[in-house]
């Protein structure tokens, strides 16, 4: 059996740019519930705040 000898965990944006990721996720939803937004209208800050 092979130990593990690390883990590698990221804080949202320390290792790999994952806000287009979040920000398209987002979309689709709003999308898919009837409510169409360009990308440059969603502010993810605000959906964070909620």
């Amino acid at each position: 059996m092979t130990m593990i000898k690390a883990i590698i965990f990221d804080m949202d944006g320390t290792l790999v740019d994952s806000i287009p990721f979040h920000k398209d996720a987002w979309l689709l939803f709003l999308k898919k519930h009837g409510i169409i937004l360009a990308p440059e209208e969603l502010d993810l800050n605000q959906i964070n705040n909620l």
